[in-house]
């Protein structure tokens, strides 16, 4: 039995029309039923467990702009999800996650230590519940409620070998020839690392990967900083804010036309803080609403509204 969550209602309504195509995957199969829903949202709403939990490359670089980090991120990967994922699962059951690069992976493998850890398991039984596959596209990070087998792990170690898969950035628990698998993981494994140490390694590199949580849900900002992007924005919005307070003091004017620009600048000023507070709190509650009421687009209809019209009705008053 397949229970297939997307979001995005045009896409289901598309492999639908086309199920000509795709063998009729969500149209011909009695044991698949399709959701349009949240994956997060729709999973903390059940009270089955499953087998299998995956997710396989939950975010699209096309549809939702990486640079506009305010509202790109979601709630799919934070420390939090990962304890949800893991509540929904049978004691054999695995969280099967593909993404689109090692950054990615390592950064949730800093964010399923945290969650374990959080639940009581010590960071080297918690490095026994996962493994990890690398490749140069789409790699692999699968884990368990328990420790895996031995047996288990040497089958999965030698069907990577079989299938050609650069094993230095691979991670399997019990399989720790040197110079077999990433040095860095088996280190960590092992205990001669902890994660602090691990994340500070990776971060040298280039790359922040500590976890994330709920109130801060940014997985996919690795860059070590504020990002350049949000930067550019920032420092041309307080350009302009300047500028344009002190436009009326740039020209040649004598003393008494420019008395009453005066009485301009704290009335500018107050309503340029108004604005930046009122955009600081609906950029935040459109994320937590968006978590809350399980559909992005819901999210921002009723915090825009209920905005509006609480604004609306305070000025009236």
């Amino acid at each position: 039995e397949i229970t297939a969550v997307e979001i995005n209602k045009d896409q289901v309504e598309l492999v639908r029309r086309y199920s000509t195509f795709n063998g009729g995957i969500y149209t011909g199969l009695s044991n698949v039923k399709i959701i349009v829903d949240e994956g997060r949202n729709f999973l903390s709403r059940q009270k089955e467990k499953y087998d299998i939990i995956m997710l396989s490359l939950p975010v699209t670089n096309t549809s939702r702009s990486l640079e506009g980090y305010a509202l790109t991120e979601n709630f799919l990967f934070t420390v939090e999800s990962i304890q949800d994922y893991l509540d929904h699962l049978t004691d054999e059951g695995r969280l099967v996650v593909v993404g689109h690069n090692d950054a990615e992976i390592l950064r949730l493998l800093s964010i399923s230590l945290a969650a374990l850890n959080q639940g009581g398991v010590n960071p080297l039984v918690a490095m026994k519940q996962i493994y990890l596959v690398g490749s140069e596209e789409y790699p692999l990070l699968v884990m368990k409620k328990t420790p895996f087998e031995p047996e288990e792990m040497l089958k999965a170690y030698a069907s990577m070998v079989h299938l050609g898969y650069e094993q230095q950035s691979c991670y399997f628990p019990y399989i720790g020839q040197e110079g077999s698998l990433n040095p860095a993981l088996v280190a960590l494994a092992s205990g001669r690392i902890g994660l602090t140490e691990f994340i500070k390694m990776v971060r040298e590199r280039g790359y922040d990967i500590s976890p994330v949580s709920d109130n801060s849900p940014f997985f996919y900002k690795f860059e070590r900083g504020r990002p350049d992007s949000v930067s550019v924005v920032f420092w041309f919005s307080i350009l302009l804010s300047i500028l344009m307070i002190c436009i009326p003091f740039l020209f040649k004017k004598p003393r008494s036309e420019l008395e009453p620009f005066r009485y301009l600048i704290k009335p500018l000023l107050l309503f340029l803080l108004l604005g930046i507070g009122f955009m600081v709190i609906e950029i935040s509650l459109i994320q937590k609403f968006g978590l809350f009421l399980g559909h992005p687009v819901l999210s921002l209809s009723v915090l825009l509204f209920s905005l509006l019209t609480g604004a609306g009705l305070g000025s009236l008053w």
